[in-house]
């Protein structure tokens, strides 16, 4: 949980959400902007449940990941929303990305 700490912070700045929600409020108002602004990224849901530590049912999709695709599908997922986040015109707000100790991002 504690692994996802940075990314969290930065999934929730990134679609504009504070941190403190009630985790009701917080997946109400992620589902909410899914659905409106990004609805191919909605069967995701589940995933940023993980991500988020929200409780979030899996769909018919996410229910049939083991533990390996599931991680590969979140890391893909976030992948896509930072090169959403980078090639959005206008974009939102500044946006700067460092990944710290990145040599250890490699399961070698």
């Amino acid at each position: 949980d504690s692994a996802y700490a940075p990314w969290r912070e930065m999934l929730l700045a990134g679609f504009g959400f504070l941190p403190h929600l009630h985790p009701a409020s917080l997946t109400e108002q992620l589902s909410d902007h899914l659905r409106q602004h990004h609805p191919n990224w909605l069967i995701h849901l589940p995933l940023l449940g993980d991500l988020l530590s929200l409780p979030i049912a899996d769909n018919e999709i996410t229910r049939h990941y083991d533990p390996q695709v599931r991680q590969r599908a979140l890391f893909s997922f976030v992948g896509e929303w930072l090169k959403h986040l980078v090639t959005q015109s206008p974009p939102a707000q500044p946006l700067q990305v460092v990944i710290h100790d990145a040599h250890h991002l490699d399961d070698a």
